[in-house]
């Protein structure tokens, strides 16, 4: 019997008791995967384990494995190798972290405008300061989150107002416009530009008043024209507007920034005008509204204005005698419960509160009260339950069901009279209001 082949020292026992056969061929003992005699005590690391054999020799950030080139990646400090690497490595985790290794300028911008992918460059150009290439891309890149990338790092005001004039994207140009300073540019923006939104954008930063009364009075989109009229101060061109536009937001906003002085002369457009009522702060005017608005929506939001403006008018007198007066004599039943609560003589405010809560009781149309009439009477059960034990029970009764439209009592309010067949609105209903608990000794 022959002997044993001569085995590494440290040879895994695996080999251990291979022997050649009597009357065969001696068999060469093949060592296992992972085993290689070249290597320490003949054992290979896992990476070159799985290693081709061109492996061998190349560089490791060009191996075939893609945890062997990642590593490469990390320990890389070659600048034009990593932005080779940004561009062309297969595996996309790679690239991004090798664009994230480049801090060569150059090398940016060779990845930034040569890199296949979109990510890749976007992420190079936000590494980037040099502004002609941002410039360059901005324009140019066939990607939108690429040239909006650049956009957003270029300071060029020549190549903001390119990029805000002519790139095919309305985002990129409204983004532009918000940075552009150029008087003239914005102008011709505001007034040539075929999105609405990039016009109105640039009259947002327009500040040639000439301009913007051209554009109030021209442009073919309502929004634009009132961002335009938002920022006219001229009165007479104001007024036009209030007076002629076709659109009630545009009229709107053209009465809202009219001095009030001048409201008596466009009293037919007012009138006219559902949202008139709403930005009005003259009295006169408010009452002319309440009375011939031709939208009841107008004149009832006339006469809420008319009782919240004269409620902080009475916030401002601190008289008692006059405040006495205008809760005795006041034509509305808000504004005499507000100077009410302000007397301070004890028993002058308790007459004033009995003499205020029998006429409201007394009167015919107390259920065909609205909302603001119901939250009156709910402050007075609370500040002086007496006032209205009489009716204590039908006015719960009434603020509890009246979920529905209800009815306006604008003929209590400055004598004024509704017009029209139809005399309900909707005000939200009584729906979130309750009557005070009735007090045990009624």
């Amino acid at each position: 019997m022959t002997s044993a082949p001569q085995l590494h020292p440290n040879a895994p026992s695996v080999f251990a008791g291979i022997v050649e056969a009597p009357g065969r061929q001696r068999r060469t003992p093949q060592p296992p995967y992972g085993y290689d005699q070249r290597q320490p005590h003949g054992v290979v690391t896992q990476e070159d384990s799985h290693m081709s054999i061109a492996d061998w020799f190349r560089p490791k950030w060009k191996n075939s494995d893609a945890a062997i080139r990642s590593r490469a990646v990390w320990n890389m400090k070659d600048q034009s190798v990593l932005a080779n690497i940004a561009r062309n490595d297969e595996d996309n985790t790679i690239r991004a972290a090798a664009v994230k290794r480049v801090t060569d300028q150059n090398a940016l911008a060779d990845i930034a405008k040569n890199a296949k992918d979109d990510t890749i460059r976007k992420e190079a150009v936000w590494k980037m300061t040099n502004q002609s290439v941002l410039a360059d891309i901005a324009k140019n890149d066939k990607n939108l989150l690429v040239r909006a990338s650049a956009a957003v790092r270029v300071t060029d005001q020549s190549v903001l107002a390119d990029i805000a004039k002519n790139d095919k994207n309305d985002t990129m140009r409204r983004d532009a416009v918000k940075r552009v300073t150029d008087q003239s540019v914005l102008a011709d923006i505001a007034k040539n530009d075929k999105d609405s939104d990039v016009r109105r954008d640039a009259v947002k930063r327009v500040t040639d008043q000439s301009v913007l009364a051209d554009i109030a009075k021209n442009d073919k989109d309502s929004d634009v024209r009132t961002a335009a009229v938002e920022r006219v101060t001229d009165q007479s061109v104001l007024a036009d507007m209030a007076k002629n536009d076709k659109n009630d937001d545009v009229r709107t906003a053209a009465v809202k920034r009219l001095d009030p002085a001048l409201h008596a002369d466009i009293l037919p457009v007012l009138r006219a005008n559902p949202g008139s009522a709403r930005t009005e702060t003259n009295l006169y005017v408010l009452g002319e509204i309440a009375k011939y608005a031709l939208s009841l929506s107008a004149r009832m939001e006339a006469v809420r204005r008319v009782r919240a403006l004269r409620r902080e008018e009475l916030e401002r007198v601190t008289d008692q005698s006059v405040l006495a007066d205008i809760a005795k004599n006041d034509e509305s039943y808000h504004v005499r419960w507000a100077a009410v609560k302000r007397v301070t003589e004890g028993t002058a405010r308790d007459l004033l509160s009995v003499e205020i809560a029998s006429q409201i009781l007394s009167n015919p149309r107390l259920v065909m009260m609205e909302r603001q009439d119901a939250e009156m009477l709910i402050d007075m059960a609370r500040v002086n339950p007496r006032l209205l034990r009489e009716k204590w029970d039908i006015l719960a009764n009434t603020i509890q069901h009246m979920d529905q439209d209800t009815h306006s009592d604008s003929g209590m309010e400055c004598g004024l009279e509704m017009h029209g067949d139809d005399h309900s609105h909707t005000d939200g209903g009584f729906r979130g209001l309750t009557f005070p608990p009735k007090p045990r000794d009624f």
